[in-house]
Parts: structure tokens; C-alpha cells; sequence
């Protein structure tokens, strides 16, 4: 794998958050319990806030009456440390259904310089296997470089490109 390392200057960030936007976008929010509760379902929600699997403990039951009254409305505010914790949960869902199909289209609008001219237009190229894993590794470390290293490689231009200009859309389909 070519190691690319030379995005524009502060390209790396905002390719990670284009990639996000792309990945997580239609997820409920960390703060939207009830959409979290139908996205994953009460049960598994609640043994992730809470931290355990055991139905009769005293944490899950407090975790579970808490979506609860979420779901039912009679609650509108989400406690700080939960919504970091439904947010992981749903990214960290996501990314596992992507896995398990084992194949995702990745789809990139951007400038990229390749040799001496810069091309610019649309980079369309679908992952499979191992790729879609070191992908989908390197956005969730924020390793945006890695990332588009992995795209480029498979999309055969790897060697190629100098440097990426712009990244202008990142979409997905899987």
C-alpha cells in the first residue's frame, strides 16, 4: 500500500468529516434516545448504557426505565455521559452491518494531483473484503490519510497522486 500522507493542508480533517457525514449521517443523534431505541432496539441499548447483561441488576433496570420514559416522552434531556455512549453504539452498529455485507461503494468528488497535471472530477470504486476493513479501520481512528490511501490503492492510482487538492463529497452506498 502506497502510504499517501499528503493531503492539502487541513484535507485529512475535513475528509474525515465529509466521511462521517456520509456514513453516520441518517443515525439518530447521541441525544435522540427513542431514535437510538428503535434504531438498535431497548434491550441492547440499555445493556450498553448500562454495562451489563443482567436483566435483574440494579444498573440495567435504571438504564431500561430510563429509554423508557425517553420513549414515552416524559423525559427531553439526555444525561452528558450517555449520549457519547449512544452515539459509539450507533457509529460502532453501523460500521459492523458495512463488515458483515462485506462490500461498500465509495464514491469521492475530488482535486487530486496526479504527476504534474491536477485531475478533477468524481473517483467511483467499490471495496470488498479486506479493503473495506482498513477503511473503515482508518476513518475510525481518524486517520484520514490512511483511509484515502486505502481508496486510492484500489482504485489503482495510488502510486500516482502527489497530493489531494480538494475533497469537495464523500458518499457511500452499501
Amino acid at each position: 500500500m502506497v502510504k499517501l500522507g499528503r493531503f492539502g493542508w487541513g484535507q485529512s480533517r475535513e475528509f474525515t468529516a465529509r466521511s462521517d457525514r456520509g456514513l453516520y449521517g441518517d443515525l439518530p443523534a447521541g441525544s435522540d434516545i427513542a431514535g437510538a431505541a428503535d434504531k438498535i432496539g431497548r434491550q441492547r441499548l440499555a445493556e450498553q448504557l448500562s454495562g451489563t447483561t443482567d436483566r435483574k441488576s440494579r444498573k440495567y433496570r435504571n438504564a431500561r426505565d430510563y429509554i423508557s420514559r425517553h420513549v414515552r416522552g416524559a423525559r427531553r434531556t439526555v444525561k452528558s455521559e450517555f449520549e457519547g455512549k449512544v452515539a459509539g453504539l450507533l457509529r460502532n452498529d453501523r460500521r459492523a452491518e458495512i463488515r458483515q455485507r462485506g462490500s461498500m461503494r465509495v464514491e469521492i468528488r475530488a482535486d487530486v494531483q496526479v504527476s504534474k497535471k491536477v485531475w478533477k472530477g468524481l473517483m467511483r470504486k467499490d471495496l470488498t473484503g479486506s479493503q473495506v476493513n482498513d477503511y473503515l479501520d482508518a476513518l475510525e481512528r481518524d486517520d484520514g490519510n490512511e483511509a484515502m490511501s486505502v481508496f486510492l490503492d484500489a482504485y489503482g492510482i495510488g502510486r500516482d497522486v502527489s497530493e489531494v487538492k480538494t475533497v469537495r463529497d464523500v458518499s457511500y452506498t452499501w
